[in-house]
């Protein structure tokens, strides 16, 4: 093989003439098109299509149950709030001066594991919306672009 701007002789793996630097094309570079033929068919793709709008649809529904059980950490938390804004922080009883009052600790308890649960459960649901509308979106709106060309 020779070179095709120098005319010096190469080796069959030379991807660059050693003489003049030239790069070397082995084959004719395929159309776009006939790469997309050659690796999907838009019978396989519509399946995957199907198959990305189902997840989607599923990570719809985590995403408001995930919102639901937040709201009802909400309740739970003014249940808390209600419970140790009532009480007082210091009990006084017979036995002992100045003992933490249980019932405002329990309250405490109530409001604090409710905040973190709910703080949890929204950053869930954020997460699945965003998967939902970036990167099922995205695969799916790839898909459709990829049959478009195949169908030209």
């Amino acid at each position: 093989m020779n070179c095709p701007k120098c005319g010096a002789e190469l080796k069959e793996e030379s991807k660059f003439c050693p003489n003049c630097g030239e790069k070397l094309i082995k084959e004719e570079a395929k159309s776009r098109n006939a790469i997309l033929k050659e690796r999907y068919s838009v019978s396989e793709l519509e399946e995957e299509i199907k198959v990305l709008e189902a997840r989607q649809r599923m990570m719809l529904v985590f995403g408001i149950v995930s919102f639901a059980i937040a709201v009802g950490f909400i309740v739970l938390m003014v249940f808390g709030i209600i419970k140790f804004s009532n009480e007082e922080v210091y009990h006084v009883n017979t036995y002992s001066y100045g003992e933490v009052n249980p019932n405002w600790v329990a309250g405490y308890m109530m409001f604090s594991f409710g905040l973190g649960l709910f703080i949890f459960f929204v950053a869930m649901g954020v997460a699945c919306f965003v998967v939902r509308s970036v990167v099922f979106s995205r695969k799916i709106q790839k898909r459709k672009t990829i049959i478009r060309e195949l169908e030209e």
